[in-house]
């Protein structure tokens, strides 16, 4: 049974599903780099480019043209902006460069950042009261410290992944050194203030003070691992947080230094709108907005069309208390509204409840259509399959050990992805990388527009949409007879676009995110039946070489809960001894009449419905829950009587 147990969580799709890719999609391209759009819109944001430069780390990259659209809307025409494309469709971009922009407008005008103070890091002495992490800086003195943009989203897991995109954005080592040169060492400061954010409590407590102390500790120690490790990738470190970098260490720090960028969710707003702990950050951004009628503050909502009914309507006054603590109205020029949504329509409908909800009425609801990929090119890549099956087993040869991605600069696989160009009947020129013709390569056969051909279809859709590994491979090489998830040709085709990059700017031809499913497993059930026909996983356990045979207490596994099973046998939980192994059966009591005499029954579902708004609570107990000992009569301990098994 353990191996019929082992066979059920190997072979299906109990314990995960097979991945699922989704190719990035195409949209209309805007024909214009970041520069070349700052100049048509004006030379207030020329440094735009430069403070973006973690964002968009190639500058000869076109921008598509809906992000075009965006960074003229809400800089040459002053309109809030509502960015509906897809996943994928680069909204952060959308909505990062408007304030990029300001803030790289506005920061010419700060003083210049004195160095930092000697006990800065005033955690690594034990003897040290909590400093500021930004007092030393001239802006402090200059009082321009204050919010410029609040970055509302409806969870957390959200938040991570944006502070993942600003880390890479405001804290990458050429975005500092600029700052450094053209800023006098300033930073454009972000954070994080949710219920993760360290500490709770006032500044100066004392149990305060060693919990931060503590944090901010193991948070330095943690930095310098990750930026010190040269085999992680570059993308790793921004999933950490920088301790010499531009993210605000804790809320005692934001508190007294409010950042330039705030990242936050609804219900932790209303509450730093009703503390007076907090109160401070929202009034130094009120004086800051009061100072200049030039200064901007973003609002930003992400997600936007979860903000319905009840909630919505909460979140909206939310939203007209914190202009009110800003001393804004929801018609002033000062404030700008940017907002993402993969599911708000351009009608007249969905203006209004922009209007209601913002209590304002000026915004572009910008969206793009996908490029749709050339129609059936996935029919001509299964001419391709064995050269990629070669390919992969050159750069991949044992798919089953522990695998780090393969090195594209290694002389096997600079070979590798030359003779892959020449079996796709590709050529390659003097001094040309074997990543770059690869690239090309993959392009002249469509390789980017196959794949997204197969995912375009099976959604039946006009966008692109993730699609299970086994199906993609399935439609493009053919049946896959291998025993693996996917099949060699198949892997090998995932391997060139990971292994290769476009010599323009630096990328895969196609790039392609990977979904991972998994589950714990709750439960297993058994037929109680002994005779039970109907286990194929035990067929097959009993045909491989060693296997156990024979017939058991019990019959056939189920992974999923059913009344009966398919030999017609009662199914009930699998309960199983930790001790000794020995198997059991859990079931709910019920009542049943067997001719004509009143007889107790097992179900692996309470049997009577009628009481089950009673049940509130989903506890087993001895009156409802019943575990059942199948003893056979052929059982040498079958003390004090045996006990005859019954399905």
């Amino acid at each position: 049974m353990a191996e019929e147990r082992k066979a059920l969580y190997s072979y299906s799709e109990v314990l995960s599903q097979p991945p699922l890719l989704e190719p990035t999609p195409v949209y209309p391209t805007s024909n214009r780099t970041l520069a070349w759009a700052v100049t048509e819109i004006s030379t207030e944001y020329r440094d735009l480019p430069s403070l973006a430069q973690g964002l968009l780390p190639d500058p000869s990259v076109r921008l598509w043209k809906h992000q075009w659209t965006s960074l003229k809307t809400m800089l040459q025409e002053g309109k809030d902006l509502v960015v509906t494309t897809g996943t994928g469709s680069g909204k952060t971009e959308c909505i990062l460069l408007p304030v990029l922009a300001e803030l790289a407008r506005e920061s010419e005008g700060w003083p210049a950042s004195p160095p930092p103070l000697a006990n800065r890091k005033w955690w690594k002495d034990d003897s040290s009261e909590w400093q500021s992490q930004w007092a030393h800086t001239g802006r402090s003195s200059q009082g321009s410290h204050a919010i410029r943009a609040i970055v509302l989203y409806p969870l957390n897991a959200l938040v991570e992944d944006q502070l993942r995109r600003l880390r890479q954005t405001l804290d990458s080592e050429e975005v500092l050194s600029w700052l450094d040169d053209s800023r006098g060492g300033n930073r454009i400061t972000f954070g994080r203030y949710t219920g993760a954010t360290p500490v709770s409590g006032r500044p100066g407590s004392e149990s305060a003070v060693q919990r931060l102390r503590h944090r901010l500790g193991s948070l330095a120690v943690e930095s310098a691992a990750v930026r010190g490790d040269v085999d992680l990738s570059l993308d790793v470190k921004y999933y950490f947080p920088n301790i010499d970098g531009a993210e605000m260490w804790s809320r005692w720090d934001m508190q007294h230094t409010p950042p330039d960028i705030l990242i936050t969710n609804c219900h932790m707003l209303n509450i730093m709108l009703m503390r007076q702990i907090e109160a401070g950050m929202f009034e130094k951004t009120r004086a800051w907005l009061q100072r200049d009628p030039g200064n901007k503050f973003f609002l930003i909502v992400d997600e936007l069309h979860s903000y319905r009914g009840t909630a919505g309507t909460e979140v909206g006054y939310i939203l007209r208390l914190l202009l009110d603590r800003l001393g804004l109205s929801p018609e002033s020029d000062q404030l700008v509204i940017l907002a993402t949504s993969a599911s708000l329509p351009d009608s007249p409908k969905s203006r209004e409840f922009l209007s209601e909800f913002f209590g304002r009425d000026r915004f572009e609801i910008v969206s793009e259509d996908q490029e749709p990929p050339e129609k059936d090119s996935h029919s001509t890549m299964r001419q391709y399959g064995d050269a990629f099956k070669r390919f992969a087993h050159q750069v991949q040869p044992d798919v089953l050990s522990p695998m780090l991605p393969p090195d594209p600069e290694s002389t096997t696989s600079i070979r590798a992805m030359s003779e892959l160009v020449e079996a796709l009947g590709c050529q390659t020129g003097p001094g040309d990388e074997a990543k770059h013709t690869l690239a090309q390569a993959l392009l002249e056969i469509g390789a980017d527009d196959s794949i997204r051909d197969v995912c375009l279809v099976s959604g039946g859709s006009r966008e692109v949409r993730a699609t299970r590994l086994t199906e993609l491979d399935h439609t493009l090489f053919g049946p896959n007879n291998t025993g693996h998830t996917a099949t060699d040709a198949m892997r090998g085709l995932l391997l060139a676009l990971g292994m290769s990059r476009n010599e323009a700017h630096g990328t895969s031809p196609q790039p392609i995110r990977g979904h991972l499913f998994f589950h714990n497993v709750q439960n297993m059930w058994v037929c109680a039946s002994p005779d039970c026909d109907g286990s194929l996983h035990r067929k097959v356990i009993d045909s491989l070489e060693g296997g156990p045979g024979g017939k058991g207490p019990v019959g056939t596994l189920h992974v999923q809960n059913r009344i009966t099973c398919s030999c017609g046998g009662r199914v009930l939980d699998l309960l199983v001894c930790e001790v000794c192994g020995d198997i059991l059966l859990g079931g709910y009591r019920g009542k049943a009449d067997v001719a004509g005499q009143p007889v107790e029954i097992l179900a692996a579902d309470r049997p009577n419905i009628a009481d089950m708004p009673n049940w509130v609570s989903g506890g087993q107990k001895h009156g409802q829950y019943a575990v059942f000992w199948p003893l056979g009569i052929d059982e040498p301990n079958g003390e004090p009587e045996d006990l005859q098994f019954s399905h």
